[in-house]
């Protein structure tokens, strides 16, 4: 339990400094490909948090250590997937407000022991750090093909949904945190339509609206009750990794040779 601690605690820091988004979960940072606070904003961050660590008998103190451990405990630290862009966007309001006190530091430093042009200049090189971050910044985020990354983490419902033909109804019947709208699906789609299947209330298929149902393997059951009430249906396993079953894909169409042409390419698409 340490152990795993430990390394949770490092992959939080690491988010912050060094590494970038997870690739599970809710990639929301992912396309940037870079930690949450560029490299010379990161080192002044680490320092402004020793000024603190060292100044903890002050109440300012201990307010901003407070109100940057405690997001970074509950919701990163503790969490299943430690280190996620999202959910660290609170905390970083205050590592940011950190590396205002270690600037100010700096400033009251050197204005004490250099002459006063050196001081000058140096602290207009300190305060250049930000801009030049924030430019860099939004360099990564506004250049052609930066959000191409975004979707780079496909599931096999997603590939599975992307090989479907336009128009057809994609019923998920997934679980927590497994929706027909989340990001990869619905970026992948394309013009299929997609709902999420609460009940068995699965519409009859016709010439101009195929019905696929995607069963995860948690709901297995389900694609037993669906397969029961619909006896003109045909389905598919999806394996990924190969030998791992992940979904079960039921395809409601008037014609069969069809639907199996459809589960083919779904199948083939989603175990790449």
């Amino acid at each position: 339990k340490a152990g795993i601690l430990r390394e949770q605690i490092q992959t939080t820091f690491f988010a912050f400094t060094s590494e970038p988004d997870s690739r599970y979960g809710a990639v929301m940072y992912r396309f940037m490909d870079q930690p949450l606070l560029p490299g010379l904003v990161a080192a002044l961050a680490i320092v402004g948090v020793v000024v603190l660590c060292l100044r903890w008998r002050s109440e300012s103190a201990r307010i901003m250590l407070v109100w940057l451990a405690v997001p970074c405990v509950f919701a990163s630290i503790l969490t299943d997937v430690a280190g996620q862009a999202h959910r660290l966007l609170n905390p970083t309001v205050a590592v940011l407000l950190v590396v205002a006190l270690a600037l100010d530091g700096a400033w009251k430093h050197l204005r004490r022991s250099l002459p006063g042009h050196v001081t000058l200049a140096l602290f207009a090189g300190l305060l250049s750090v930000p801009l030049v971050a924030g430019a860099h910044d939004g360099y990564e985020y506004l250049r052609p093909g930066a959000t191409d990354q975004f979707g780079v983490p496909a599931t096999a419902q997603a590939r599975c949904l992307e090989s479907l033909p336009p128009g057809t109804l994609a019923l998920v019947s997934g679980g927590t945190r497994i929706y027909a709208r989340h990001g990869p699906s619905r970026y992948l789609a394309g013009d299929v339509l997609r709902r999420d299947l609460e009940e068995l209330a699965v519409p009859d298929a016709s010439d101009s609206r195929p019905v696929v149902v995607l069963v995860h393997e948690w709901n297995r059951s389900a694609a037993e009750r669906i397969l029961g009430a619909y006896p003109q249906a045909v389905s598919v396993e999806v394996q990924r990794p190969a030998g791992r079953r992940v979904l079960t894909v039921i395809a409601i169409y008037r014609d069969r040779a069809e639907a199996e042409r459809v589960l083919d390419a779904c199948r083939d698409n989603a175990e790449l």
